[in-house]
């Protein structure tokens, strides 16, 4: 029942899914019955269905309907445009991504992430396909890499008399880890609640190395798990947790977390 939907699904959004050959008319001939030699191969259908196209599938009718549902769905978020190589589903109804790609062009955040393996349950990952928000037990990145410009703008002026003028600073940041693992978060994507807060349960990662430019910053850790994270309005400034441990040690406050993690 799931495979007859998501197909159902993506012939829909498609468009055209079905078309008619000419002479589909359904009229019979008139005339004489003749013989038909068994060895004539039969007419083609008068229903053509056309499925919608990916490299990434080589053919196959569902890998075909579901990737283009993923496509469909990562381009409904503006200034961010995701790719990625292929896709499969386990035995265990997990669904990864491979390189998968987000290149970021938004005002405040340019630049691109590259992850060799993202893996989410499937089930819930379609939830959020049909949804404007994402409720998901768990989601892993792998062999993340990133590369980023953040751009922050303000208001100066030289005198009193002029007009404020915008002065642009940018501070490069770099980003590598083994893995990543977010638990039981919610995430806004778009439409009337993308300003609302992103939060998560849990935040795991390993081997996790962050530089920043203009001043240079240098943050590390073999091993982070950081709780009960609320993130409002998407700014990092209000970014509050519950309890954090680095490294085997416990922090209770973003400050104390960030001076264990800086390095020379």
């Amino acid at each position: 029942m799931k495979k007859i939907f998501i197909m159902f699904l993506a012939f829909l959004l498609s468009g055209n899914a079905l078309a008619q050959t000419e002479g589909g008319n359904g009229s019979s001939q008139t005339g004489n019955t003749q013989a038909v030699d068994p060895n004539t191969p039969a007419p083609a259908s008068l229903v053509q269905i056309k499925i919608p196209h990916s490299e990434r599938t080589k053919g196959n009718i569902l890998d075909a309907a579901l990737d283009f549902l993923f496509i469909r769905f990562f381009n409904r978020y503006p200034g961010v445009g995701i790719s990625y190589d292929f896709f499969e589903i386990d035995s265990q109804n997990n669904l990864n991504f491979k390189n998968f790609k987000a290149k970021i062009a938004l005002a405040d955040v340019q630049g691109t992430v590259v992850v060799s393996n993202v893996l989410v349950d499937f089930s819930e990952f379609m939830e959020t396909v049909k949804s404007s928000k994402a409720e998901i037990s768990k989601i892993t990145f792998k062999d993340i890499s990133g590369d980023l410009q953040l751009i922050k703008n303000k208001a100066v002026s030289e005198t009193q008399t002029q007009t404020e003028k915008t002065e642009e600073s940018r501070r490069r940041l770099k980003i590598s880890a083994q893995e990543i693992m977010l638990k039981d978060f919610l995430f806004a994507f778009w439409g009337k609640n993308s300003n609302s807060d992103w939060t998560s349960g849990d935040i795991l990662a390993q081997k996790i190395l962050v530089t920043l430019s203009n001043p240079t910053e240098k943050y590390a850790a073999n091993s982070i798990e950081v709780k009960k994270i609320s993130f409002p309005q998407r700014k990092v400034a209000n970014l509050t947790f519950s309890s954090a441990e680095l490294d085997g040690k416990q922090y209770d406050n973003r400050q104390d977390l960030l001076k264990a993690m800086k390095r020379q």
